[in-house]
């Protein structure tokens, strides 16, 4: 009889994690801050161009259940709440994210967006990512080490008292041509009596002029690097062409 952590059925991977530009509400909704006409309204109608679609993902990936909907899967307190658009994205003109995505291994995307009316406000909202994950980085390992138990636990595996289970959080560079970047990743390594298993998040928020666009890829394992780069170029494809269609501040 396999090993139920050999099987690759598995639930979607837990996904938290600090972020950057992350998400909100539980289906891809969006709301609006105070801004001023017309500039408001133009960024209400660009904003969704700016979100993954599914064309702009490998073959085999199509929408997931809400229920398995990483955003739905994790618990943070209201000032780390890295899922709460008005958290992430204070004072922007309008903010967004996108259905997530399950692919052929079970892994799992999702993107945010938001637009800002001043370029020095989208640079504080990257600033404010990091202070984020500074302030919030022990519960945000916490989390994921709770997703990664009852990810198991589901599978029918005991962790026992020999489970080894080591928590990790490191930011990593962005090799990617936009004025401002940042992205982490969380793992939980759990190494039990005949089996090694990882749950790995990664997290990618970066700005183009006045648009932030996120990423959030999760695997059950080690990612798929190629992949996961190809989503985000085309994601960040996506933000410069946005920004290119803002209008001129009404300040």
């Amino acid at each position: 009889m396999p090993h139920p952590c050999d099987n690759p059925v598995v639930r979607p991977p837990l996904a938290v994690l600090i972020f950057v530009a992350l998400a909100g509400a539980c289906g891809g909704g969006g709301d609006t801050a105070d801004s001023g006409a017309p500039f408001a309204p133009a960024a209400r109608e660009l904003i969704p161009e700016a979100l993954l679609t599914p064309d702009d993902l490998p073959d085999g990936w199509d929408a997931i259940d809400e229920e398995d909907d990483i955003s739905n899967r994790v618990r943070f307190s209201g000032a780390c709440d890295i899922f709460d658009l008005g958290v992430v994205f204070p004072g922007a003109a309008a903010r967004q994210r996108s259905p997530a995505y399950i692919g052929p291994s079970n892994e799992q995307a999702l993107s945010f967006a938001a637009i800002f009316e001043d370029e020095a406000d989208s640079a504080t909202a990257i600033d404010g990512t990091r202070e984020l994950v500074d302030e919030c980085g022990e519960e945000y390992k916490d989390e994921v080490e709770r997703l990664a138990r009852d990810e198991l636990s589901a599978l029918g595996v005991s962790l026992g008292l020999f489970a080894d289970i080591d928590v990790s959080l490191v930011e990593r560079d962005v090799p990617a041509p936009v004025d401002e970047s940042a992205a982490y990743r969380v793992q939980v390594k759990i190494g039990i009596v005949g089996t090694d298993q990882r749950f790995t998040i990664d997290v990618i928020v970066s700005r183009w002029g006045r648009t932030a666009v996120g990423l959030v890829y999760a695997v059950f394992g080690e990612p798929n690097e190629l992949e996961e780069g190809a989503i985000a170029e085309a994601l960040l494809a996506r933000a410069a062409t946005v920004d290119e269609q803002l209008p001129e501040s009404d300040g």
